[in-house]
């Protein structure tokens, strides 16, 4: 009987080890929450924002997977059931609320107490493209292949008609934009300004043709990248054939 018992000892080891090997059906998963982006979009990046310029469009974006989705835009004749969803505002019409609710299938099994719906209720301000938009500024910063290197930016709102310019990329550069020949108005690179994010339109000959895009990542930190054809310095109308990167990291200054 004693050896018999010994025996048993390694096979129920061994089923313990099979049991302990089962993997855990609720590892990977979590309760239901939902979770959206809501701001605008700058050419292809839609980033956060509580606030976008008129004209312009707020972006909603729902991000997670959901069974089906509703919005609500400030009104119930705005509505969608895409999980992105766009509005166009020709005019500033101040606050803006919105309602965004998710469904999904309830999981019991891994959380008892899960939910098929969860919503999210929030508002967006739908200002004036004017002088107050978050990305004007002077800015203080470098380019990452060269931290050593600190040069100034300046983002600046010239009037209704003209928008937005940028001056100082890449280093030094002024940029140019003209009215007319008589009144030429040397104010920087002409961009497309939301709030809180840009895209150069076209680049500039006397700036190297720059392309590129630039965010805020915190109310007084900007991120711009972008890429340009070197001038080559012997002949003032003559570029590089091979473009380069950067990355402008800056802080705003007083």
């Amino acid at each position: 009987m004693r050896i018999l018992a010994l025996l048993a000892l390694p096979c129920m080891a061994s089923r313990c080890n099979d049991k302990a090997d089962v993997p855990d059906p609720c590892l990977d998963k979590s309760p239901f929450k939902a979770s959206i982006i809501v701001g605008e979009s700058v050419r292809d990046t839609l980033i956060a924002s509580s606030k976008i310029l008129a004209p312009g469009t707020i972006y909603l974006k729902a991000i997670g997977d959901y069974d089906s989705v509703r919005w609500f835009l400030g009104g119930p004749q705005n509505t969608s059931r895409n999980k992105d969803y766009k509005l166009f505002f020709q005019d500033p019409e101040g606050v803006v609320d919105y309602t965004f609710i998710g469904y999904r299938k309830v999981d019991t099994k891994c959380f008892p107490n899960d939910k098929s719906s969860d919503t999210i209720r929030g508002s967006i301000e739908v200002v004036k493209r004017d002088q107050h938009a978050d990305i004007v500024g002077n800015y203080l910063g470098y380019n990452e292949s060269n931290p050593n290197d600190k040069f100034p930016i300046t983002i600046s709102f010239y009037d209704n008609v003209w928008g937005y310019f940028l001056k100082g990329i890449p280093k030094g550069c002024p940029g140019f934009t003209t009215g007319s020949e008589e009144e030429p108005h040397n104010v920087g690179l002409d961009i497309f300004a939301g709030n809180r994010g840009f895209a150069i339109k076209t680049g500039s000959r006397v700036c190297s043709m720059v392309e590129g895009k630039g965010y805020l990542k915190s109310q007084d930190s900007l991120i711009i990248e972008y890429t340009y054809y070197p001038m080559i310095s012997s002949d003032p109308l003559a570029f590089d054939s091979k473009t380069k990167s950067e990355k402008f990291i800056g802080i705003r200054q007083p």
